[in-house]
């Protein structure tokens, strides 16, 4: 149910959305044993204060509990504070990754020139954390987007590749550009990682990616580059070091 009255616009809603079938949750999830989904969402108030809540559960399994506000004014703002617990969702190797219980929030708003931007998402994963924002949908047609995984821990990766691993790693994503030529740049940086019994004391490595042309033209030119730097190279027990090769090496392409 909708409603919105007043001198003072108010908003009353109250919607609910389920598949009691579970066909939903299998085709999202790649599962086979049909959960039931539920999400409602309500909430009252007046439209340039509104607070409401979203729930969403998958059977038994998975749920989300979120805080939502909106603030409709001239620019229109958006707020959500929630907890997510998907892990029983998630592939066997994922779900070390994102822990039983994911605290969320997102501040997005909307311009008056149409322009969305995500002042701030935060994520935190049992592995570490993500955050960001990003800007889009303007006049001018201007993309950004800034978005940093933090891992003090990559332990959780382990089941991802196989093998113990361990250290702490960062990596940026910065989106740039426009919607028609975005560009994109990639930094990494870890300390101490290891797989198994090989690793690196330090390493860092950088990727952009930059169309040439127009991406929209079937002959269209994209531009990769990328250089990183290895310190303190760690061999498994066996394996002969090169020679000519130390434990420390620049690369490029």
């Amino acid at each position: 149910a909708l409603s919105v009255a007043g001198a003072a616009p108010t908003l009353a809603l109250r919607l609910r959305a389920s598949d009691p079938s579970g066909i939903v949750v299998d085709r999202l999830a790649g599962r086979t044993d049909r959960l039931p989904l539920d999400l409602v969402l309500s909430g009252t108030g007046p439209l340039g204060d509104w607070h409401g809540r979203l729930a969403a559960s998958a059977g038994t399994l998975a749920r989300v509990d979120a805080e939502v506000s909106l603030a409709a004014a001239r620019d229109t703002a958006l707020a959500i504070s929630g907890t997510a617990e998907l892990a029983a969702l998630l592939p066997a190797p994922l779900a070390p990754v994102f822990g039983e219980r994911v605290p969320v929030s997102l501040n997005a708003s909307q311009r008056q020139t149409g322009a969305i931007a995500i002042d701030r998402l935060s994520v935190e994963l049992a592995a570490g954390s993500l955050t960001g924002e990003a800007a889009f949908g303007g006049p001018d047609r201007a993309i950004s987007a800034h978005l940093v995984a933090r891992l003090p821990d990559v332990a959780p990766l382990g089941r991802l590749f196989g093998a113990p691993v361990a250290g702490s790693a960062e990596i940026t994503a910065i989106i740039s550009g426009t919607e028609d030529r975005p560009s994109l740049e990639i930094a990494a940086a870890g300390d101490g990682l290891q797989l198994a019994d090989g690793g690196a004391q330090h390493s860092q490595a950088r990727l952009s990616v930059t169309p040439a042309g127009d991406p929209a033209e079937p002959t269209a030119q994209i531009d990769i580059a990328a250089q990183g730097q290895i310190r303190g190279v760690i061999l498994p027990p066996g394996i002969a070091r090169a020679p000519g090769l130390g434990e420390d090496f620049d690369w490029s392409f």
